[in-house]
């Protein structure tokens, strides 16, 4: 229910959070977090980049920092196990997650490296990979993150 609100009506949603003592600077009391907000999915492969800055913009009025889980080499299909076209973050969105850290506004966490299935029974990028491979993934990812 309060994802269907927070997605429909984030203000709304916003005010039923809201600490009683709120400033500008962040939502916590008593240096207490009370809400943590992890965003799925960055870029998605259904939804725009300007889509996605109409939520941040949100985020920005509002003052809510939120970790944000990017996968820095996007599947074309990820729900397709026969996909083989991916791409890179673009710069803008590269340009906006840095921004977006040095305000202290997001954490960027990293998402698998492909969000891509591995099996038609669940979709998972890991299903059926061995420690060694999803190490070396997880390697791959970090360095596209550096870059």
């Amino acid at each position: 229910m309060l994802k269907k609100l927070f997605l429909y009506y984030p203000e709304y949603v916003y005010e039923l959070l809201k600490p009683k003592n709120y400033t500008k600077k962040s939502i916590t009391r008593n240096n207490e977090t009370k809400v943590l907000i992890r965003v799925d999915d960055f870029p998605h492969w259904t939804k725009s980049f300007a889509d996605f800055k109409k939520f941040d913009k949100i985020m920005k009025k509002y003052c809510i920092t939120y970790i944000l889980a990017v996968t820095p080499k996007i599947a074309k299909n990820p729900k397709s196990i026969s996909n083989n076209k991916y791409r890179e973050l673009t710069k803008s969105e590269m340009e906006f997650l840095k921004r977006g850290e040095i305000e202290n506004r997001i954490t960027i966490a990293m998402h698998g490296l492909t969000h891509q299935t591995t099996s038609n029974k669940k979709f998972s990028e890991y299903i059926g990979k061995d420690n060694k491979e999803i190490e070396k993934e997880i390697k791959l990812g970090l360095k596209l993150f550096k870059k």
